[in-house]
């Protein structure tokens, strides 16, 4: 699940996924949660990032999924945000694999956020954002194991973004941006 703004009414609210639809919770502001009545997907979602990755000022969501029963998307989706906590899906398809971690950040130095995307088989994926929320597969990264979750951050101090992406069997990796 992921926290933030979602209707811009300055509290916290909640993007939650789940094994069918997603589910969006509304803060009243005293800490009382509604359902939004929004169903968001189909697929078995595994993470969430929270981000404007479209420029407008409002937060948006990229979702990883991984198909388990026939029928279910296996790609992963980004849902843009009305601004007023109403999502509705690009067209994008954004990988066809197991994915289980996402992580948000500008890893080309252009101002928007681009996506990390740690796979459970198959290498890590880095996506590009054009500046309007459409995303291209720019770098594949070696495989490291079974990757269930990603971070972002400065690590080595040099100014760019480095991540450390976490592994359910083998060990812990960390790369460095150059």
């Amino acid at each position: 699940m992921a926290l933030g703004d979602l209707d811009g009414d300055g509290d916290l609210d909640a993007w939650v996924t789940n094994a069918e639809a997603n589910l969006v919770w509304i803060n009243d502001g005293t800490g009382q949660f509604k359902d939004s009545g929004q169903k968001l997907g189909d697929s078995n979602s595994r993470s969430i990032a929270l981000g404007d990755l479209d420029g407008d000022g409002d937060l948006d969501a990229w979702v990883t999924n991984r198909a388990f029963e026939p029928g279910q998307d296996p790609a992963n989706h980004v849902w843009m945000n009305d601004g007023s906590g109403v999502f509705s899906r690009t067209d994008q398809s954004l990988g066809a694999s197991e994915s289980s971690g996402v992580a948000l950040g500008d890893f080309d130095r252009d101002g928007d956020l681009d996506a990390w995307v740690a796979e459970r088989s198959g290498p890590n994926r880095v996506w590009i954002n054009s500046g309007r929320g459409t995303f291209s597969e720019t770098i594949l990264l070696p495989e490291g194991g079974t990757n269930t979750s990603v971070q972002v951050a400065d690590l080595d101090g040099d100014g760019d973004l480095d991540a450390v992406v976490g592994n359910y069997f083998g060990p812990n990796w960390v790369w460095f941006h150059d």
